[in-house]
């Protein structure tokens, strides 16, 4: 039997037609609070330098005090337990807010016993789920300080990094944004431009996958330091979009620090990692 001429017809224009694109996968990178919500936020972080180690645990609260008529959510954070570990030569300490008498402490690192149970940072969200930097309470500016050095900075990133800024609406798999930060803090500056990625989503279980998309430059104050290189960044998060917030973030990265100058100049080599886990 013969095909009609009109069949043919079609199938040919058919063929002469653009494939339709496929839809794009897309996410919803916003934050949703409700009043009274809470979760609890569990930081480790670790660093080497070859000389010495440190090692650090944090667990801090975070609440949603209020929502005003705007829509606005007041987020708090609040310390519940703080232990470090390290060595450096022949000083070592084990420090932990839980129990008196940790060896090495000294009456700095005592100020953070005093800080437990206390907002050490607030923060706010609108709306359409996009947030706002950290403001430091004055109990949160005295526990940076009581830590002292850059490793302890790490933590007061880490914290930062638990809120971290995303686009605030429906996003396409493979949109990226930029942000700049400071991993470091206040006693090594380090500022970090980084581009991140949506790299995925899993419809399944509504978790979206965040990753850097390309190698951070990084500036240093020359009041600190001659120059720093940064070897090695990775960092992948994991953000729940029905929930509206993050489960997980690893960040681990590695850099050399160069002092001064001719004769007098010395380097160090870091390696770093931060881990939040949300429960």
């Amino acid at each position: 039997m013969r095909m009609p001429s009109s069949i043919l017809l079609l199938a040919f224009l058919a063929l002469l037609l653009p494939a339709q694109p496929k839809a794009a996968i897309e996410a919803d990178l916003s934050y949703k609070v409700r009043t009274g919500n809470s979760f609890t936020l569990d930081i480790d972080a670790s660093v080497d330098s070859g000389y010495g180690r440190w090692d650090a645990t944090m667990s801090i609260e975070v609440r949603c005090a209020k929502i005003d008529k705007e829509g606005t959510a007041t987020i708090s954070m609040t310390v519940q337990r703080y232990r470090e570990s390290s060595k450096s030569g022949g000083d070592i300490i084990n420090f932990d807010t839980m129990k008196d008498g940790s060896k090495g402490e000294d009456e700095e690192l005592a100020k953070v016993r005093g800080i437990v149970g206390k907002v050490i940072a607030s923060s706010y969200i609108e709306k359409d789920g996009r947030v706002h930097r950290l403001i430091w309470s004055e109990d949160g500016q005295t526990m940076w300080k009581a830590g002292g050095g850059s490793h302890f900075e790490l933590l007061r990133d880490a914290v930062q990094r638990s809120l971290t800024r995303l686009p605030g609406k429906v996003t396409a798999v493979g949109t990226t944004w930029n942000e700049e930060r400071n991993p470091i803090g206040d006693q090594m500056p380090l500022s970090l431009k980084m581009t991140h990625k949506l790299a995925a989503f899993d419809a399944s279980n509504g978790r979206a996958t965040i990753e850097f998309a390309s190698a951070p430059e990084a500036g240093v104050s020359p009041m600190s330091l001659d120059s720093m290189t940064t070897k090695s960044f990775s960092e992948k998060v994991i953000f729940d979009c029905a929930e509206g917030r993050l489960l997980s973030s690893d960040l681990s990265g590695a850099f050399k620090a160069v002092f001064g100058q001719g004769d007098l100049q010395s380097e160090a080599h870091y390696d770093y990692f931060v881990k939040i886990r949300v429960r």
